[in-house]
């Protein structure tokens, strides 16, 4: 056997090493190019379900196809047909009318919600992350204390305490959304701050300040950036949640927990009014965390 055809035969390890087998290499392979294509049928399929619902609210601010509060008896209740491709409800408002209206006000609650939170915990958790100590202490026993009540409970509890009304909902499942930022903030900041690029920005003289914002923060923005696709979704179940209870948005404006509650006393009569405000949320819930987790498992 010649040279040539003995190392290929041996493999790169050499005459006396082991023989180089690929075997074990290619399920690694198929195992990642699954993953990727699972990761990208995620983030594809939550995107599009995010823009859809993201593109009705934006149709809604400003077009309906008839009056979502006008009332016409005579058609109530009827089912999905001409003039109401989705039906009508219990005093014949169109119930498409309806959702659109409504859309809006559980996106613009995600938005609000999400972005409350955010800016609640996530200074919060740099901070507590980065100096440790006695700020460490008292800032994760505040957040323990607010994770220690169940989401609707607590926001139950400050919506009724401050009054019902979208705005104050908005307030309250900011709130209580703000612990889980500021433990994964926190997170971050213990893993990052004894990083080299930190411990050489600080041998710089960078200050405290300058290194959270432009060397901790920008590397824990894709964590977070997920918690924020994941934190938007509960918000939008949480406005429904309680709205459905009359805690969140007011009639006369239409809600999707709303439309839920008035509906359950005629799903045995048609089913139409409380299913579509039903696969509404149901749709913009599994497209937030669809794209949730195609953004994790891509960043």
């Amino acid at each position: 056997m010649g040279l040539a055809a003995e190392e290929r035969a041996i493999g790169p390890a050499g005459r006396d090493g082991p023989p180089h087998r690929a075997g074990p290499a290619a399920p690694r392979a198929a195992f990642r190019a699954g993953r990727a294509a699972v990761a990208d049928w995620n983030l594809a399929l939550g995107a599009a379900l995010s823009g859809l619902v993201v593109a009705l609210a934006l149709t809604g601010l400003f077009y309906s196809p008839q009056d979502p509060l006008a009332m016409d008896i005579s058609h109530r209740l009827a089912p999905p047909g001409p003039g109401h491709p989705l039906g009508t409800d219990q005093y014949g408002r169109d119930i498409l009318s309806r959702l659109m209206r409504a859309a809006p006000a559980a996106v613009g609650t995600g938005l609000g919600a999400t972005a409350l939170g955010a800016l609640v915990g996530v200074p919060l958790g740099l901070l507590a992350g980065y100096y440790r100590g006695w700020l460490d202490e008292v800032a994760m026993r505040l957040m323990d204390g607010l994770y220690a009540f169940p989401f609707i409970l607590f926001a139950l509890l400050v919506v009724a305490g401050l009054g019902p009304g979208l705005g104050n909902a908005v307030f309250a499942i900011g709130l209580v959304g703000s612990p889980v930022f500021a433990r994964l903030a926190r997170a971050e900041a213990l893993g990052l701050r004894e990083r080299q690029f930190v411990e050489a920005a600080r041998a710089a003289g960078a200050r405290d300040l300058t290194i959270l914002l432009r060397h901790i923060l920008p590397n824990a923005l894709p964590t977070l950036a997920v918690q924020a696709s994941l934190a938007f979704s509960g918000a939008v179940l949480a406005e429904a949640a309680l709205s459905f209870l009359g805690l969140g948005t007011q009639p006369p404006h239409p809600s999707w927990g709303r439309m839920l509650e008035e509906a359950q006393s005629y799903l045995t009569i048609s089913p139409w009014p409380a299913l579509f405000p039903g696969l509404a949320i149901a749709v913009t819930v599994l497209g937030f965390n669809l794209l949730g987790d195609g953004l994790r498992d891509r960043l």
